[in-house]
């Protein structure tokens, strides 16, 4: 389409002036002319006639994409034994459910519940295969901790029994030196006096060789008492070190035994809580996932809408089977509708059931999921205010040159917008815009007019030829033929949507609200 309009358009108010345009002008009229006539044969089911037509297009205008696009849907129509059909899904009748269908659904169920279950038996045994390993892992550091702060503490023990045994050492060496610079003082002062003596013994007589014999054995003597008392003192106080450095040990052994009973007390009290910890831990898990489980199971059965004795009847098995009480199945089973109902409520606002008789429908699906109607208004709003819906009035401008095609858009638009504006050419159409401006367009691509067509319009409008205040309404192009080249061109032109002829109530509605969103 981009390529067969290169050329900026003139405005409709300007006439021509100039030799080329009125040629142009004269194809434009004869182009138009060939394709409406094509289109009314498409619609009396002359097949050939309308590929005739169309193929005289080319003629007048060898690179036309309109009339390649209308060829090659008529040549299709015409190699098909009979045309295509389809009927919407809101107009179609819906089964009413059988009770064979319904015991295989229930089966089914049964069939997921067994599944879940093994899946959540499964889950249980490996969690308490990693539980036991965790809690083994953890008794055994515990152990190597308590050898580790042994070794330490003997280590620290041993250390200070070698500390104390030094010292005491010291202070025995100094003891003994003590002593034995006593002694020699002693023995020094009573050889003094000896020597004294003798020395007064030889003056007063130098004959008495026998008190010099004595005096030499009473020196021999008394250096031996001096020996011995030496020896024995020695020995008191080796004696008196060792029971002292035994009554330290054995006070070190008996605050380390304290210290390492307390340890141990400890030790054990911080695994038991342990232990107790990582048990309602798992049956923390075991619980959610049975929540879950549940949950899940109330989702699938709510979605197959199995009839409430049914469903009553599966939830009581199900809560017996996973300990689920009253209190949580009536929170759970709330969360579920309310979702199921929010999900509702989303598909019908997709699928256009919303944009008319809202309170109808809100209240059907209140009473199917058995949501309050003042929780049903507050769900709504918060899904209108997530899909986008606009609450505010809006203006529809529909351009179509057939008068009951107006008609039918203008009563379906009428029930839900505030205005709806109908014109049969882009001229009508531009000043109804000027006087009131519009907040969609939607437009028909054959307008029945040799200067203009639907996408011509939409494109120029896209574009700011009309004015940059109509530069960015939603366009909504639509046609007799929905082939993809058709819809690729439309979004390339800057057409929100393309909605093909003919139409339903639920389409137009929900192309429109898509487009206004």
């Amino acid at each position: 389409m981009q390529s067969a309009r290169k050329t900026p358009t003139p405005s409709l108010s300007s006439p021509p002036n100039s030799t080329a345009q009125v040629a142009q002008e004269e194809r434009r009229t004869r182009v138009s002319a060939l394709l409406k006539q094509a289109d009314q044969a498409v619609k009396s089911n002359d097949l050939n006639a309308a590929l005739a037509s169309v193929r005289k297009v080319y003629e007048h205008d060898p690179k036309n994409m309109y009339a390649r696009a209308y060829e090659d849907r008529i040549v299709a129509l015409i190699t098909e034994s009979e045309a295509k059909k389809g009927v919407p899904a809101s107009q179609r009748d819906l089964p009413q459910p059988d009770p064979a269908m319904m015991h295989e659904k229930v089966n089914e169920i049964h069939s997921l519940q067994e599944m879940e279950a093994q899946k959540r038996k499964q889950k249980e045994q490996d969690a308490e295969e990693l539980e036991q390993r965790a809690r083994q892992a953890s008794v055994n550091e515990r152990k190597e901790l308590l050898a580790k702060d042994l070794q330490s503490l003997e280590a620290e023990a041993l250390k200070r029994v070698e500390t104390m045994e030094q010292r005491m050492s010291e202070q025995v060496k100094r003891l003994l030196e003590e002593e034995k610079h006593r002694l020699e003082e002693q023995s020094r002062g009573a050889l003094e006096e000896l020597k004294a003596s003798v020395e007064r013994a030889q003056a007063v007589s130098k004959s008495k060789l026998e008190e010099q014999s004595t005096m030499d054995k009473l020196k021999a003597e008394t250096e031996a008492e001096l020996d011995r008392m030496k020896q024995q003192f020695k020995l008191q106080m080796i004696a008196k070190t060792e029971a002292e450095r035994r009554q330290i040990q054995a006070e070190i052994f008996k605050k380390l035994k304290e210290e390492q009973t307390k340890k141990e007390v400890e030790l054990a009290v911080r695994v038991e809580d342990e232990h107790q910890t990582i048990l309602q831990r798992a049956e923390q898990k075991t619980r959610e996932v049975a929540l879950e489980t549940y949950r899940t199971q109330m989702m699938v059965m709510m979605q197959y809408k199995l009839p409430p004795d049914v469903l009553e009847d599966l939830s009581k098995g199900l809560r017996i089977s996973l300990s689920i009480t009253d209190k949580e199945h009536i929170q759970i089973q709330q969360s579920v509708r309310s979702k199921a109902f929010i999900d509702a409520v989303k598909e019908a606002w997709k699928h256009g059931r919303l944009s008319h008789d809202e309170s109808e429908v809100l209240e059907n699906l209140g009473n199917l999921y058995q949501v309050p109607p003042a929780q049903q208004k507050a769900i709504h709003a918060q899904v209108r205010q997530e899909l986008g819906v606009t609450t505010q009035p809006a203006v529809i401008l529909a351009l179509d040159d057939e008068e009951f095609i107006l008609e039918f858009i203008e009563m379906i638009l009428k029930q839900k917008y505030g205005s709806v504006l109908t014109a049969k050419t882009v001229n009508q159409a531009l000043k109804l815009m000027k006087q009131t401006k519009p907040s969609l367009v939607i437009s028909d691509v054959n307008l029945g007019t040799p200067d203009i067509t639907g996408f011509t319009f939409c494109e120029r409008m896209t574009q700011g030829e009309y004015g940059e205040e109509f530069k960015g309404i939603p366009f909504i192009v639509m046609s007799a033929i929905s082939d993809d080249f058709f819809i690729k061109s439309a979004k390339q032109i800057g057409a929100k949507a393309y909605m093909p002829k003919p139409f339903t109530r639920e389409k137009l509605e929900r192309t429109i609200q898509l487009a206004l969103s």
